[in-house]
């Protein structure tokens, strides 16, 4: 299994190789030369190509490896167009001369090159003369392929940008879940205290859905997203853990339901049912009402909760915030699904509300 497995990493890094950048520009010249050796031509013109392609790719190369990242990216830019047409002017008086010098010392002397109108005159003048083509030509290569490293340089900017903007979602997502853990097991504890001052018999098995849930929260969670049906079974358990230490249940009601398989963030159901327990069933006397409702149709997940609420710890007559969970999926769920999220909560008379609209899809 190990040797399938290296095998395969061997084959994705040759297949990055070969669509590579460095690998493209091989594409491109090697095209460019077997046009040049294959095409039905005099000697004289297959050696002109050679020597003309091979100036052409000392230019290009000199001005994408050494010019722009050493003046252009350093905003030195008078610098980099005065280097840049002496190369220009360098290599196209080049091709010029060798031409000429395989024209004058050719048998067919007077072959018309096909595209290139030019002398076999070796005189600098001369050279100087009929240059104007090649360095045009020379102008042309440069601007594109400068185009090319621009195209490319913005493209590896923009991935830049893209990776490190995942790996900051990544890192507030992590410290979002951080946030969780310690709020979701401060709230258990405390249940886990009230039966042991109790001396509940419930008390074991409380620690042991305890445990089960802890488990889940340390290995399942980290995940980016988990089964529905894995999230159920821990809803289920954080339900029946608060449900211990309550001696009243008549008016509980909770339903979870989805008409398909999907899978999920972890733990987005967390905040809603820490709030529907903390204050329907904490701050009231034994008449608890609640209705819980986590449900995902269509590709909309609706988290839906109502539960009796007592005003409570009031300050300057503005009542406390109800601290960093139903804030903290906030924050997720604009990480997550941006645009695509509803968190609404309201008091009614006695009741208090709170409802979360996600669109999965």
């Amino acid at each position: 299994m190990h040797y399938f497995v290296l095998m395969k990493s061997k084959f994705q890094k040759i297949f990055n190789l070969l669509q590579g950048r460095v690998a493209r520009n091989i594409y491109f010249w090697s095209i460019a030369l077997i046009v040049d050796i294959t095409t039905p031509s005099p000697l004289w013109l297959h050696i002109g190509g050679l020597i003309h392609n091979g100036l052409l790719i000392t230019l290009v190369y000199f001005n994408n490896l050494v010019l722009i990242p050493r003046l252009i990216t350093k905003r030195k830019f008078l610098a980099y167009f005065i280097l840049v047409f002496v190369s220009i002017f360098l290599i196209t008086f080049s091709e010029t001369l060798s031409t000429k010098a395989i024209y004058h010392y050719h048998t067919y002397l007077h072959s018309p090159h096909p595209v290139i109108k030019i002398s076999d005159n070796l005189s600098f003048s001369s050279v100087l003369q009929e240059m104007t083509s090649y360095f045009i030509e020379g102008v042309i290569y440069t601007f594109f392929f400068t185009l090319a490293w621009y195209m490319m340089n913005y493209s590896k900017q923009q991935r830049s940008i893209e990776a490190a903007r995942k790996k900051q979602t990544e890192a507030e997502l992590l410290f979002l879940k951080g946030q969780i853990n310690p709020h979701f097991l401060f709230n258990t504890l405390n249940n886990l205290y009230g039966l042991s001052m109790e001396k509940s018999d419930s008390t074991p098995v409380a620690i042991h859905k305890l445990s089960s849930i802890l488990r889940y929260l340390l290995y399942e969670s980290n995940s980016a997203v988990v089964s529905f049906e894995m999230e159920r079974d821990i809803m289920l358990s954080y339900i029946d853990l608060e449900l211990l230490r309550l001696s009243n249940k008549d008016n509980l009601e909770f339903s979870i339901t989805s008409d398909s398989v999907y899978n999920i963030p972890p733990l987005l159901w967390l905040p809603v049912l820490e709030n529907v327990f903390k204050h329907g069933t904490r701050f009231i006397n034994e008449d608890y009402l609640i209705d819980y409702r986590f449900s995902i149709n269509d590709g909309k997940l609706v988290i839906y909760s109502k539960n009796k609420f007592k005003p409570h710890a009031q300050k300057n007559g503005v009542e406390r915030s109800q601290g960093i969970g139903l804030s903290n999926l906030r924050s997720r769920l604009e990480i997550l699904y941006p645009a695509r999220y509803t968190i609404e909560t309201k008091h009614e008379d006695e009741y208090y509300f709170a409802i979360v609209e996600i669109m999965l899809k």
